[in-house]
């Protein structure tokens, strides 16, 4: 068809055949509603989706009217419920959702159900049977369940109908009582699974399970009702296992102890044990050797500690339901033993407990080391704390005693703080305490090694200020003379040695009581001064901040006058003599009219009268007069003081007036008040500086003719004004000096104010800066500071206190002192010490072989083998016996081998001893070179022996075992050392055909022989002669070059491979015919000491160190308490560099 519409006769036609079949089809339609109503009955109405059901007997067969009338029907759908119309012959619409029916036939109850989507059916029959009470029964364990994120079940359900039964099981918090459906049987389901029942969304808590059942047996179709349990049946759900992490910092336990790991409640582990090495820890959880095998896992409750030493614990947690964690792993230490700990004074006289502390030293040194055989040293928690204690047994904590290095810097030792290695130990604030006048100081240190095993050494000292031993250089009294003008006082001087005291006097033993100066000069008697017969009148001495000390004397005394003198002449003091300064005399001249400006010399008020006044300057043997008339200056005032600065003359009288030097023309420039008592100084810049001691007064400087007022800034910022002095040119207030840039007062020395000073700090030109309190003076300088209990030393003198401007000091091993009766006192503490007689028995005794330690007692072994130890602060000989081979009457050598052993050499035997009195033959029929036994025989600190056979063998010895360690083509003459207990050696000496020097150290920690090749700028054919240790990583090698007859020094550090020769600065080797032993970063050769690098330092503690023997023989030892004692064959002492 096109779509072309049909003619009218067409569309008649097909009417015509269309009628029959619209006929029959309506027949069919209304047939089949009356099949409906004769099955349903006709008051039944069919659904939109033309389905319904209808309810028989349990024959299927159709109910009486009684028993429809009886049914109650309901459609549930998504758990809401409508109650169904049921028709007269028991049918209701059916849309597809569940239906529920019951029925009372017969006195019985009867029940149908027809499941959701059961079957696409246009009509269902649903047969109505009995159903009987279920029966439940929970098979719960009677600690419960515990289930992750499933859970089965144990019920069982009896019915005889499970189609016609629903149930709901719920969980019930047993905190919250919160109720969570877990699962739902519905109506018309035969056999339910209760296992593995997604719980996933339940939180983590006990529950209680609960049931509730519906065979639609209640008060309606769907009632639920709960389903009592004699025994309920619990559910503990728990949470998945989570990651753990590992942890790779090693924990130190006790054996036996449990290992930390992250707390997982309800789990047991599986673990597996690796030992490990300290230098393989790595941050990885795989296992290496043992635990790669899963069969080695062990199932355990915790995981504790069983040996001790270093492991490495694999571990997986497992819950209650058999999962799994990772593997994870801890790395643990375990200890069994508490730390060892190494404490001593530094001081070779405090090594014996409770010595007395006899000799002044504000700085106390100690050494602490802690050491274990498993845990490291930097985990050993190595604390250290003092105290003091007291007669009556009290104990003070030393609050008073502070850690000024080290670990424990800043700390003071009241409680116990971080120490390690050298400490040293501040006791100036303790001196200065009357309570601890008398006590005893005790150190402890106190290490533990992590697992409470903690260990505890302490040592002490008496400490007594009664005791402490200071020289006193020169103390004067005057019985016979009177001190007149006693200020000033003066010190003068470029060095130590020059401080002397300046004074006034009368002396009254001279008949003619003539005023005369009198000087106490350091370590000298007092002596006389006089300028000459003619002159013998003392007028006034005069002092400047230069240092420049000016005495003017007199022919005689105007009688009419209390103060003014007839004939004056001006002299100045250099050198301790009196030379005078200009040949010209004054009529007259006043006690007290003359005074310096530090820079242009002497000034004297000349005359002052009505109509003028003169002043005079004293230059070039020449006085100049300045002449002021009246009217220029105000009247009746004398001019008290003057200076020239850049052709002007600055003079004050009532105010500060300047004026050009050429043409007197003075201006008034300040208002100021200035008595003769406040402070003009003139500095480097031409400032002249004008001070008053009175802080209300004007302060300030003048320069071209203006002044600066810096009165606030003075007397605000600087208190203490009478510290003013001059350095280096500049004026020095306080410390401060002032800075044109910052208009501000800087420090001098920053470095002191960081030291938190209170007090003020007195400056001068040749001293070390000086602060003082009421206990005693501290000087500071760049090598430390140094306090001097001057109040508890000058007391029984009466001699305190001093003003710090009275103290002077430059070596820091002395102070002098202008005592308040006018005496010049000086303390020592020396730092160099000669053992005399008292101290060390020479007489009658060979001469002095070398000095070592033995036992750990300084040791002074004499060339006839006579051996004596310093032990308990007293020289004795050595206890000891022969070996019974030694022939005494043949010769043999006695040497010391590292602290260790006593070895005694005779001929082709070795004998050896670790007490002197029990011997072992240790090396017999080998020959050895004799006499230089010290440079082919050493020990290790493990207490290995190295030595030279027939000068082409090096062999060792331990435990009685013999070993050849090399054998080589040539042997230098001295080729073995010792330093830090390893023993070095020379294994090829020449350079020759691409051979290299080698060396080699034994290393008595690892226990073997580490090799180096020396890569040095040698020709060939060099050879190496002779080699020394010098400290851990380096040796000093005495080397020959082939055509050369000299000996040059190569210094090898093995750190980097890099060496260098040691030449001097006339370009010569540094170090020939030099005797070396290593003395710990200083070496000492005749009466000079270098340092780490070979550096000349400080050799003035040396100086006059005198032998009647060869220089080489004087040597240098440091011993364990960083003491160098320094000695010859006849001469022995005690050096303390660190003062």
């Amino acid at each position: 068809m096109n779509g072309k519409i049909l003619p009218v006769s067409a569309r008649r036609l097909l009417l015509i055949i269309a009628l029959p079949f619209l006929s029959f089809g309506c027949e069919k339609l209304s047939n089949e509603k009356d099949d409906l109503a004769l099955t349903c009955g006709s008051d039944f109405k069919l659904s939109e989706s033309g389905k319904y059901i209808q309810f028989r007997n349990e024959d299927l067969g159709l109910l009486d009217a009684n028993s429809v009338a009886s049914i109650q029907s309901l459609a549930v759908t998504d758990g809401k419920s409508v109650e169904l119309r049921v028709s007269s012959r028991g049918c209701v619409a059916y849309a597809g959702e569940e239906v529920l029916a019951r029925a009372s036939i017969n006195g019985r109850m009867l029940s149908a159900v027809v499941v959701k989507n059961e079957e696409n059916l246009e009509k269902i029959f649903a047969k109505l049977t009995e159903v009987k009470s279920p029966e439940f029964t929970f098979s719960c364990p009677a600690n419960g369940l515990v289930a992750g994120s499933s859970v089965s079940l144990p019920l069982t359900v009896e019915s005889n109908h499970l189609q016609n039964l629903s149930y709901e099981l719920y969980a019930r918090s047993l905190k919250t009582k919160d109720l969570r459906k877990i699962f739902t049987k519905p109506f018309g389901s035969l056999s339910p699974t209760l296992a593995n029942i997604d719980i996933s969304d339940l939180p983590a808590a006990e529950y209680a399970i609960e049931v509730y059942q519906s065979n639609m047996q209640g008060d309606s179709l769907n009632n639920f009702e709960f389903v009592h349990f004699d025994q309920p049946c619990n559910l503990h759900k728990i949470n998945n296992l989570k990651d753990i992490e590992s942890d790779f910092t090693p924990q130190i336990v006790k054996k036996g102890e449990p290992i930390q790991i992250p707390s997982i409640d309800n789990v047991e582990y599986e673990s597996c044990v690796e030992l490990i090495k300290e230098d393989s820890l790595v941050n990885s959880c795989q296992p290496s050797s043992y635990c790669k095998d899963t069969g080695s896992f062990t199932r355990v409750k915790n995981l504790v500690a069983e040996s001790p030493g270093f492991f490495k614990y694999f571990y997986k947690a497992v819950d209650q339901i058999g999962r799994f964690s990772n593997l994870a792993c801890a790395t643990v230490l375990v200890s069994d033993t508490a730390p060892k700990i190494e404490l001593r004074w530094s001081d070779l006289k405090l090594a014996k407990q409770n010595s007395l502390l006899s000799d002044f030293n504000p700085i106390i040194h100690a050494t602490v080391k802690a050491t274990h055989s498993i845990v490291k040293e930097k985990d050993l928690n190595l604390q250290c704390r003092g105290v003091f204690k007291l007669a009556t047994g009290e104990s003070i904590s030393a609050s008073s005693v502070k850690c000024i290095s080290g670990e424990c810097k800043g700390f003071d030792l009241s409680q116990f703080v971080p120490c390690e290695g050298k400490i040293d130990l501040d006791f100036r604030a303790a001196y200065s305490r009357t309570e601890l006048t008398k006590s005893i100081f005790e150190l402890e240190a106190r290490a533990s090694d992590g697992a409470n095993h903690i260990a505890s050494e302490t040592i002490s000292f008496w400490l007594d200020r009664s005791k402490i031993k200071m020289k006193i250089t020169s103390e004067t009294t005057f019985k016979n003379s009177t001190v007149i003008n006693r200020d000033p006082v003066k010190f003068f001087g470029s060095k130590a040695s020059d401080f002397a005291l300046l004074l006034p006097i009368i002396d009254n033993e001279d008949s003619k009581n003539k005023s005369i100066l009198k000087i106490f000069s350091n370590g000298e008697s007092s002596q006389y001064l006089k300028f000459s017969e003619e002159f013998q009148n003392l007028v006034q001495v005069v002092n400047d901040p230069s240092g420049n000390i000016y005495v003017i004397w007199a022919n005689k005394k105007d009688e009419s006058t209390s103060d003014t003198y007839l004939n004056c002449i001006a002299t100045e003091v250099k050198d301790t003599q009196l030379k005078k300064i200009s040949s010209v005399t004054l009529d007259v001249c006043g006690s007290m009219s003359f005074w310096s400006d530090s820079k242009s010399g002497l000034w004297h008020q000349l005359s002052f009268t009505d109509d003028s006044q003169d002043i005079v300057k004293y230059s070039n043997d020449q006085i100049n007069t300045f002449s002021f008339q009246e009217g220029t200056i105000e009247d009746d005032c004398a001019i008290s003081w003057a200076s020239i600065v850049h052709d002007q003359l600055y003079f004050f009288c009532d105010a500060v007036y300047i004026t050009p030097v050429e043409t007197i023309n003075p201006k008034r420039i300040i208002d100021v008040d200035l008595s003769s008592q406040d402070f003009k100084l003139e500095d480097n810049d031409g400032k002249i500086w004008f001070i008053s001691r009175e802080p209300e007064k004007k302060s300030g400087y003048a320069l071209n003719g203006i002044f600066y007022d810096l009165t606030s800034e003075i007397a605000g910022a600087l208190p203490g004004q009478d510290n003013i002095s001059r350095i280096n040119g500049e004026v020095v207030i306080n410390g401060k000096i002032w800075n044109n840039q910052k208009l501000a007062f800087l420090d001098v020395r920053p470095e002191i104010r960081k030291n938190n000073i209170a007090e003020n700090i007195y400056f001068s030109e040749n001293s070390f800066p000086i602060s003082c309190n009421s206990k005693g003076a501290t000087v500071f300088s760049s090598k430390g500071d140094v306090f001097w209990p001057l109040a508890e030393l000058l007391s029984d003198r009466s001699e305190w206190p001093i003003a710090c401007k009275n103290l002077r000091t430059q070596d820091l091993k002395s102070i002098s002192v202008i005592g308040k009766t006018a005496s010049l006192i000086e303390f020592r503490n020396e730092s160099w010490i000669r053992l005399g007689e008292t101290q060390y028995p020479y007489e009658g005794r060979a001469p002095i072989a070398y000095v070592n330690q033995f036992n750990n007692f300084l040791t002074v072994l004499h060339i006839d083998g006579e051996i004596l130890q310093l032990q308990n602060n007293k020289w004795a000989p050595l206890k000891r016996t022969f070996p019974q081979e030694l022939d005494s009457s043949q010769f043999y050598i006695t040497y010391i081998l590292n602290n260790q052993y006593l070895a005694i050499l005779q001929g082709t035997t070795l004998f050896l001893s670790r007490d002197g009195i029990s011997w072992e033959t240790a090396v017999q029929n080998l020959s050895m070179f004799q006499m230089v036994m010290p440079n082919y025989i050493q020990s290790a600190s493990d207490g290995k022996i190295f030595f030279i056979v027939d000068l082409n063998k090096i062999y060792s010895w331990q435990n009685g075992k013999l070993n050849l360690e090399y054998e080589i083509d040539n042997i230098a003459q001295t080729s073995i050392s010792e330093c830090r207990g390893d023993v070095w050696m020379i294994t090829n000496t020449r350079v020759a055909q691409g051979k290299k020097i080698k060396i080699s150290k034994y290393n008595p920690t690892l226990k073997i022989n580490q090799d180096f090749e020396i890569n040095g700028s040698f020709k060939d054919g060099a050879l190496a002669m002779r080699m020394q240790c010098l400290d851990e990583n380096r040796i000093l090698i005495k080397m020959n070059e082939p055509g050369s007859s000299e000996v040059k020094d190569y210094v090898y550090s093995t750190t980097d491979g890099t060496g260098r020769f040691l030449i001097n600065k006339q370009g010569n080797t540094f170090l020939t015919d030099f005797y070396w032993k290593d003395t710990a970063k200083v070496f000492v050769r005749e009466d000079k000491v270098y340092d780490y690098d070979f550096n000349e330092i400080d050799s003035s503690a040396l100086a006059g160190f005198n032998s009647n023997v060869t220089e080489y023989f004087h040597m240098a030892y440091r011993d364990d308490w960083d003491r160098i004692w320094y000695y010859s064959a006849n001469s022995i002492g005690l050096i303390d560099l660190d003062l």
